[in-house]
């Protein structure tokens, strides 16, 4: 049984709220997934799942962005090779420990999105800037067996495109549920039911080559991940 995550923003400490949301309304839900003391990332839990398993040559890990401060959030990075299989490369980590969460049909206020706090790309890096979340929401098989993961893609802005002030300020993303795509081996699935994260089995970061249209190093700080 996975640990039951039943945080809500009107009980939850101020240091389990997301950033910038002080003047929240109490009665909107919030639930912390992992960025604090009490939702901590564990990053002994994550694996890497890369395109080596087909002969290719990307890699991904996750660090703790600060190891004397684990709660700070962690650093998904790696090199993403889009050569070796010809354009199909792909690096990602995942957890695959069940998370039991409240059932939302019973909630006043049901949750609607996931929530990626983000730390912005810096001017002098040349890092990719596009990546998939993903998640599932059936119980977990066989190690080797394929299933349904719903996935969705996002990009930071570019360095360039953000005031000199925002730099040092978080990037906030918000995927909603009704916005992720069900995808078998990587391809979207039609007719599949809508996700309901009731029960989460897994949930994974992922950097791909989208077909030789990126590659190259990737760094991306996460500082924490809720619903709402």
């Amino acid at each position: 049984m996975g640990a039951a995550l039943s945080m809500l923003v009107g009980a939850a400490p101020l240091s389990d709220r997301p950033s910038g949301t002080g003047t929240r309304a109490e009665a909107t839900p919030f639930l912390l997934i992992f960025g604090s003391a009490n939702r901590p990332w564990n990053i002994e839990n994550w694996q890497e799942v890369s395109d080596t398993v087909r002969g290719g040559r990307s890699q991904a890990t996750l660090k703790y962005i600060n190891p004397l401060a684990p709660t700070d959030g962690v650093s998904f990075e790696g090199n993403l090779d889009s050569q070796t299989l010809g354009g199909a490369g792909f690096a990602s980590q995942v957890y695959r420990h069940p998370l039991s969460l409240p059932d939302m049909d019973d909630e006043p206020h049901r949750y609607s999105a996931f929530i990626l706090e983000l730390d912005p790309l810096q001017q002098d890096q040349h890092w990719l800037r596009t990546f998939t979340f993903g998640v599932r929401d059936a119980p977990i098989g066989p190690p080797n067996e394929s299933a349904v993961i719903y996935q969705y893609d996002f990009t930071l802005p570019s360095p360039q495109k953000l005031n000199l002030s925002k730099l040092d300020q978080l990037v906030k993303i918000k995927i909603p549920f009704n916005k992720l795509v069900p995808t078998f081996r990587g391809r979207p699935k039609q007719d599949e039911k809508p996700f309901k994260p009731t029960q989460i089995s897994q949930i994974s970061f992922m950097a791909r080559s989208f077909f030789n249209h990126q590659s190259g190093p990737f760094h991306l700080n996460i500082r924490r991940l809720a619903i709402e």
